[in-house]
């Protein structure tokens, strides 16, 4: 039981490490994450939009 408990938080923490990544690499090119799901046939669908550089002008 207690390694079931060992994997998880590892596997908790690499994804917590790889979305960090994915999102300093997606802020680098100027977009933002709006929305990640999975397919019933293992591919996942990622909503991207590109950041507002400059939310004060109109």
């Amino acid at each position: 039981m207690f390694r079931t408990r060992g994997r998880n938080r590892t596997v908790q923490t690499k994804t917590n490490l790889m979305n960090i990544s994915f999102s300093n690499e997606l802020d680098k090119i100027g977009l933002q994450l709006i929305n990640i799901r999975a397919t019933f046939i293992g591919r996942l669908v990622v909503l991207l939009e590109a950041k507002d550089l400059n939310p004060t002008s109109s």
